[in-house]
């Protein structure tokens, strides 16, 4: 795949194949995700000036409509770190952003560091809330959303209907198959023990096609 930067909608689309020193680089891009379906990285437009200087850095092919775009810097919005085994989201004072912060499970306000603290086992809101608001990802944060959000992905693509756990506050606001991504996101962090071998007409474990 050749390294490649195009307008696609409302978005960038970077594409090439894995390196980890392109990886690392694209973490500094405000508001990128990783798109599994498409193999493809996605920015927003208004991180045009970084995508651009991102491509020449690394001898991207830049699609004519990618220098078209009107040079803009993002809006200061939201970062997601972690600190102290929780997550730690801060941003300037936005209404709109106070009310989605405070419907993440178990949110709640820490005068000291001047920090919404979210456990880490929201992970999955947390990523939702990342996406909804083009929020800066900390390396700090990187791995934990991203083996989330790929959790998610294996299990709807495994056909798993649920999981067997539960976490306080998320147990009513998951839909089944997240709680089963979620449950193995959990584990795989060592926060959940490992299911028991299904018997008879026990829950679908993850390999189930």
């Amino acid at each position: 795949m050749k390294r490649s930067i195009d307008v696609i909608g409302e978005a960038f689309a970077i594409r090439f194949d894995y390196d980890p020193l392109l990886v690392a680089d694209i973490r500094s891009i405000p508001g990128r995700q990783w798109s599994s379906a498409d193999r493809c990285w996605y920015a927003p437009l208004t991180s045009v000036r970084t995508v651009v200087e991102y491509g020449r850095k690394h001898d991207f092919r830049l699609a004519a409509e990618v220098q078209t775009v009107p040079d803009a810097e993002p809006p200061l919005g939201p970062t997601v770190a972690i600190e102290d085994h929780a997550f730690s989201i801060t941003f300037d004072y936005d209404r709109n952003l106070l009310v989605r912060v405070k419907e993440l499970p178990g949110c709640r306000w820490n005068p000291k560091r001047k920090a919404w603290r979210v456990d880490l086992d929201a992970s999955s809101s947390v990523s939702d809330f990342v996406i909804a608001t083009g929020a800066i990802v900390d390396h700090s944060a990187d791995d934990v959303l991203d083996e989330t959000r790929e959790a998610l992905e294996r299990i709807i693509a495994s056909s798993a209907a649920d999981a067997d756990f539960d976490v306080p506050g998320l147990g009513g606001v998951l839909l089944p198959f997240q709680r089963a991504g979620v449950a193995y996101a959990l584990r795989a962090l060592g926060r959940l023990p490992a299911p028991e071998p299904a018997t008879g007409a026990g829950y679908p474990t993850t390999g189930a096609g």
